[in-house]
């Protein structure tokens, strides 16, 4: 053997070497979503506070669960889910300030704090604000289309022969439908 033959021999032997079984067969193809399982087992706390939070819904009245161990479970609320919750366990209104924020930021990107106000009281304040320029806009939009004469449209139509003589769009000619 030659040196160049030698050479391709080595780095024949060296490349990687596929080990599927997809030769001159049909590749399996599988829809839906991938099973996904935990590489580690989780604590019990984690377990509560992931089923907490796929059942953020169904939480009313807390108790006496301190804020530091729900924690977790309110970052992943909505702005309405935090405000019930906290309208049901008032203890917690002080210390939900800085979930506030994120939602204030979120929602309300260029408003600013008033003195003395807390993040929660500037998103229910602008929230209402928001709420009223929305009813005050539809109610403007209903008066607009109110005192419009319903009489005034214009109906377009075929005529009523062209209706009687036409079985199925297939059978109508285009001159049929100009009105």
């Amino acid at each position: 053997m030659n040196l160049v033959e030698e050479k391709s021999a080595e780095v024949c032997e060296e490349a990687p070497v596929f080990t599927g079984q997809r030769l001159n067969r049909k590749m399996q193809v599988y829809s839906g979503s991938k099973v996904v399982f935990l590489p580690t087992m989780m604590s019990l706390y984690q377990q509560c506070i992931r089923t907490l939070q796929n059942n953020i819904d169904s939480l009313y009245e807390i108790g006496g669960v301190p804020f530091e161990i729900l924690e977790p479970v309110l970052e992943r609320c909505t702005s309405e889910q935090l405000l019930r919750i906290e309208e049901c366990n008032p203890v917690y209104i002080g210390v939900t300030d800085h979930l506030w924020e994120r939602h204030c930021q979120r929602d309300f990107r260029n408003a600013q704090l008033e003195e003395y106000e807390s993040w929660r009281e500037m998103y229910l304040r602008l929230f209402e604000e928001r709420e009223r320029k929305l009813q005050q806009l539809t109610k403007s939009i209903v008066l607009a289309h109110s005192g419009k004469p319903k009489g005034n449209r214009q109906r377009v139509g075929l005529p009523l022969g062209v209706l009687i003589s036409c079985h199925s769009p297939k059978t109508c000619s285009q001159a049929d439908w100009r009105c």
